[in-house]
């Protein structure tokens, strides 16, 4: 079975689907910010126990806001794995494969929120959901462009590489 078409995708595409997932989960009314208090103000208080309660609550706050890019990002990047090792597409297309699944699922999400009873959906997340995807999406262009080969051994890209002027 290892090596089959079926596998490839499973193998590919398994991983970002899962993280998709995880991070559907996360949007839940089960991990709106009263729920997530209970357990995030007391973990900070004890690590950091200098710190006054309002400044554990900004802490918290500052938590929530930034896992918004962090786990976009990482969507990104599995999604970047998926295209590598599967598609055979330019610039562009790996491009909008990265990123659909990105947007699709903040916006997704965040309309989802918006009809919650605890949680409220917010243009601002999608923007900070978009933010992480956009910058792991351009450290990954960046980096495969100084390796001059694919990250997780796909298929090289059809674009030909950028030209290096002589020194």
């Amino acid at each position: 079975m290892r090596g089959t078409l079926i596998w490839t995708w499973l193998i590919a595409w398994g991983p970002p689907l899962a993280w998709g997932t995880l991070i559907w989960q996360l949007g839940s009314d089960g991990f709106s910010e009263p729920e997530t208090r209970s357990f995030l103000g007391p973990l900070i208080a004890q690590l950091l126990p200098f710190l006054t309660a309002e400044n554990i609550e900004s802490l918290g706050w500052f938590v929530r806001k930034a896992a918004h890019p962090s786990v976009y990002g990482l969507l990104a990047l599995l999604c970047w794995r998926g295209v590598e090792l599967t598609l055979h597409t330019g610039r562009t297309g790996r491009r909008v494969w990265v990123l659909a699944p990105v947007v699709g699922l903040a916006l997704a999400d965040e309309s989802r929120q918006a009809f919650s009873a605890v949680r409220s959906g917010s243009g601002v997340d999608v923007l900070l959901d978009l933010a992480g995807g956009l910058v792991a999406l351009l450290l990954l262009e960046k980096l495969t462009t100084c390796r001059e080969q694919p990250l997780f051994g796909g298929r090289p890209s059809t674009s030909p590489p950028p030209s290096r002027p002589s020194v």
